[in-house]
């Protein structure tokens, strides 16, 4: 139905077109021919009705005739690469017909061709026969510049295309040898948390002064494609919660307990639920029971109805294993067979050793690893591979022996001469015996010809698999976000505009600062002294250049002088304000003068525009522009119409300089390329960047400056952004370094306040920072400090705690040795208050 509607579309637009470029002249040449020889009689007075009627036809001759410059000037603008000005009327009249058709027309292509292209064929397993998926090979898994779907509503989870890196229109972004788009989705989400936790843990243990090195470009590139992978992730598991608390909802109002179910078929177009044990007697509307199955189906459930019921509180934890049949024997990879664990307390595998380990790998990885989860998994089994997987999905740390797991994983093919007794709500037994087959286990038997038996199910179903080798391409990902090296801050660029200020680097600290002669004194820190600061504060002495370096007398006057700092801190807060405004220490917010792109409930996305060409100052070529907002975004021919008029509206909301009439979004022009970016706005980073450095440079005096960016913060840094947007923030370091650079601001005066003996505005500083949204050792240790202070015993070990679930520590000699040292400090040098 969607590819008609889409079809109609370009048909209409295409037709319409047609009859401006080809009915009008054919309907004037035939009711009025050539006009021309009757300007003669015009000029000699006869106005006759024929001579009018052709000189009306001479106007409408070139009406027509500016019309088809328009449609050609417009069909030449949205194919280009490069903003091209635009005609009067060319926007109004032509964009939507010419965007209309150049838009749906490939979709129709791809839709259809997608619908009759021949499925190709599946290669065996070596000694196997045809018809059974294999993974020889590890295969390249690309995404196709066209827009990929979103699972919402009723529309349909697409799988990734498989294609050559050298295919026109696609590009190489994540290797991956799966065929399954949905089981692939539900691995890369896991991945995805995965890399996310371990940058965080690394991020966590960061020493004042320093910050994490970036992601490699090829990492970079795989976050990318895995958040992709993980919303789609998140929009399987979306809909079948939703599904299913709506029938736990229709069961509990027949007096029935929630369903048992024990796996689950799901597609674009069909939901099947296979149950542990039946109970129901006749299903609730719209549910059927299949006749050949058995099973309980519902067809196109979509998610129309999410407000109608929440998320099933009945808990089920879902573990991907195989995909479908079609029709005609073939296998495919659009739907996913999901088993509930909960309801499997025991599970058999029978497969070879090989093959084995790559359906272990598939199930664990598929498993739900996200925040609150409490996903754990314990493994008895001589093979490391196994023994790694565990340590991989369990955040990097090792179980201690006997804690409570989610899967337990028992491997008799490698039997371990350690056995892990660890209480599971599942047992996954790995064995090649089908004579070990016990009657209430849930059994999974891979066959010669790499099919899948299922206890469950009458028809094999393929198998989820992945290889090692799969898992190699993702391992540097994972690696540099476990241990990233360590890189000295950048200098912050300045706009090419903007008044030249005296460099300072992205943590606002002053560049190359030099050691003065004047001593400790002359610091932000100078009325207290190094051993003050160290023993009251349980401060390394080294970290405390990078809180409060000295300058040279030259220095700290070149950076005391920022005269439009205080002018602009008050424009900032002046809703009159002509300048564009920014707020990204809290919820981000955008004013302006001009007027206000429509759609109010578009502005998130209209505000990520402001934030990303503000997180570039020296701007963005249309090209880049291009590709880090639209990161899943289509082919250069189909998507170019949209990023010029999306530049042309943002242009128009950022309004005019009244001093020079220049656009506050100019059209810059640099080595024949076009340039975005943004001059003239007023951003609170940028001020707080700017107070810690004028702070730093004027001793004790500069403790007020301090404050004044810490009052800046008004909630978590890039607080409220578009859902499934910034996917830029994965290369663009914004977010890593503001948050580092409030925590140090806190940290210096929480230091000062500790050394100064309150507590309370010492806790009150760091608190500022852990609103936004800083996770650093460095916050958890001066509000540690602040409670060991104050007495307050239930504060410190809260703190304590917090820093060991960070870390996934269940000791306190599982934190870093920086953080255990400076821990040991606090509890050697800070006394209770109060007893």
């Amino acid at each position: 139905m969607k590819s008609l509607v889409l079809y109609g579309r370009a048909l209409a637009a295409a037709a319409f077109l047609a009859g401006i470029v080809f009915g009008i002249p054919l309907a004037l040449a035939f009711v009025v021919g050539d006009p021309l020889p009757e300007w003669d009689a015009l000029r000699v007075g006869d106005l006759s009705d024929d001579v009018l009627l052709h000189v009306a036809a001479s106007f409408t001759w070139l009406l027509w005739a500016y019309a088809l410059i328009l449609i050609v000037a417009e069909a030449r603008a949205q194919v280009s690469t490069q903003p091209r000005p635009s005609l009067p009327g060319q926007q109004s009249l032509f964009q939507p017909l010419v965007t209309a058709l150049l838009l749906t027309a490939p979709t129709v292509a791809a839709t259809v061709g997608g619908s009759m292209a021949p499925t190709p064929p599946v290669q065996p397993l070596p000694g196997t026969t045809a018809g059974a998926p294999t993974m020889k090979q590890p295969a390249t898994v690309v995404h196709d510049w066209r827009p990929a779907p979103v699972a919402q509503h009723s529309e349909r989870v697409a799988a990734p295309v498989q294609a050559s890196a050298s295919s026109p229109g696609v590009r190489e972004v994540f290797l991956l040898g799966m065929g399954a788009g949905m089981g692939l989705s539900l691995i890369a989400a896991t991945f995805h948390t995965i890399i996310r936790r371990r940058r965080r843990m690394a991020a966590a243990g960061r020493r004042p002064g320093h910050l994490a090195a970036l992601s490699p470009p090829e990492a970079a590139e795989v976050e990318r494609a895995l958040q992709v992978g993980a919303h789609l992730a998140s929009d399987i598991r979306l809909r079948l919660d939703v599904v299913l608390a709506t029938l736990d909802v229709a069961l509990a109002a027949r007096g029935y307990a929630p369903a048992a179910i024990l796996a689950v078929r799901l597609d674009h177009q069909r939901i099947d639920l296979v149950l542990a044990k039946e109970t129901v007697q006749g299903l609730p509307a719209p549910w059927r029971r299949d006749p050949d199955t058995g099973f309980w189906s519902l067809d196109d459930p979509g998610l129309d109805d999410r407000d109608a019921a929440d998320p099933s509180t009945f808990e089920r934890c879902w573990c991907w294993i195989g995909h479908s049949p079609d029709g005609t024997g073939r296998w495919r990879a659009e739907d996913v067979w999901l088993l509930n664990l909960q309801t499997s307390p025991r599970i058999r595998l029978i497969a070879d050793t090989d093959h084995a380990l790559n359906i272990v790998r598939a199930m664990t990885f598929s498993l739900d690893n996200s925040d609150g989860a409490g996903l754990s998994v314990a493994v008895d089994s001589a093979a490391d591979e196994l023994a790694d997987l565990a340590v991989l999905v369990g955040g990097g740390r090792r179980r201690l022996p006997g804690e409570p797991v989610t899967l337990r994983i028992e491997d008799t093919l490698r039997p371990s001469t350690r056995r892990d007794l660890s209480a599971g709500a599942t047992v996954l037994v790995v064995t090649d015996d089908l004579e070990s087959v016990q009657p209430d286990e849930v059994r999974l038997v891979l066959d010669a010809s790499g099919r899948l038996h299922t206890s469950f199910t009458t028809d094999p179903i393929a198998p989820a698999r992945f290889s090692e080798a799969d898992l190699q391409h993702l391992r540097p990902a994972v690696r540099s976000a476990l241990d990233p090296p360590t890189r000295r801050p950048p200098e912050q660029p300045q706009p090419p505009l903007s008044v030249q200020r005296p460099p300072i680097n992205v943590l606002g600290m002053p560049l190359d600062a030099e050691p003065s002669a004047g001593g400790q004194e002359s610091t932000v820190l100078g009325e207290h002294t190094v051993e003050d600061l160290t023993a009251v504060a349980g401060v390394e002495t080294g970290d405390i250049p990078h809180l409060a370096p000295r300058l040279v007398s030259t220095q700290r006057l070149s950076y005391q002088q920022d005269p439009a700092l205080d002018e602009e801190l008050r424009l900032l807060a002046d809703p009159d304000c002509p300048r564009p405004r920014l707020r990204i220490l809290g919820p981000i917010e955008v004013y302006a003068s001009g007027p206000a792109p429509s759609g109010g409930q578009r502005k998130p996305w209209w505000c990520e525009i402001v934030v990303l060409l503000h997180a570039h100052p020296a701007g963005l070529t249309y090209e880049r522009f291009v590709d880090l907002l639209w990161p899943r975004g289509t082919s250069r021919r189909t998507a170019s119409a949209l990023p010029r008029q999306t530049i042309s509206a943002a242009r128009k909301w950022m309004g005019e300089d009244p001093e020079t009439g220049q656009p506050y979004l100019p059209n810059v022009r640099s080595l024949e390329r076009w340039v975005c970016r943004i001059d003239g706005v007023i951003s609170d980073a940028d001020l707080a960047r700017r107070l810690r450095a004028r702070g730093v440079s004027r001793g004790v005096d500069g403790l007020q400056d301090l404050q004044t960016a810490l009052d800046l913060v008004t909630g978590p840094v890039l607080e409220g952004r578009r859902a499934r947007g910034y996917q830029w923030l994965i290369e663009n370091p914004l977010l890593t370094e503001l948050v580092p650079m409030i925590a140090e601001i806190a940290h210096t005066m929480a230091v000062h306040w500790l050394a100064r003996g309150e507590p309370g505005k010492a806790e009150a500083a760091a608190l500022k920072a852990d609103l936004a949204g800083s996770y650093e050792d460095v916050t958890r240790l001066d509000l540690i400090a602040a409670a060991r202070a104050q007495g307050n015993r239930a504060d410190e070990d809260r703190w304590v705690q917090v820093l060991l679930d960070t870390h996934g520590g269940e000791v306190e000699e599982d934190l870093p040795a920086w953080t255990l040292a400076r821990l040991d400090r606090i509890r050697r040098q800070v006394r209770y208050t109060a007893s």
